[in-house]
């Protein structure tokens, strides 16, 4: 994070909770779609902040980006736009539930959901 804030200006801010290790498998999704979340804010939200909450609750490892970009209208199919479909995927493929919300001028929060076993 600090070396991506250098290169890119835009403040980070991380809140991290103590996680059990998790099954390489997802913590490889989960850490593309942190990767895919941070690309877009970079390259097309025009953000200056982000914030990543990690943290796990009620046996669930949640992650929530949240960026105060310019947003975009959820309902608009844009050419080009895999980035969303990949994080579904990956999401799906671990059990997770991911959630996008945005609005214009409002930014972006991509929450991602993943049941842990035992």
């Amino acid at each position: 994070m600090d070396e991506l804030e250098k290169k890119s200006g835009v403040t980070f801010t991380l809140s991290l909770d103590e996680l059990p290790e998790l099954p390489s498998g997802i913590e490889e999704n989960l850490f593309r779609i942190v990767q895919e979340s941070l690309g877009n804010a970079l390259r097309h939200a025009e953000a200056t902040e982000i914030r990543i909450t990690v943290k796990l609750k009620n046996n669930q490892f949640l992650l929530h980006i949240k960026d105060n970009g310019k947003g975009f209208e959820m309902n608009t199919n844009k050419k080009g736009a895999y980035g969303l479909g990949s994080m579904q995927e990956r999401s799906d493929e671990i059990g997770g539930q991911l959630r996008v919300s945005s609005r214009a001028n409002e930014g972006t929060l991509v929450e991602v959901r993943v049941p842990l076993e035992g």
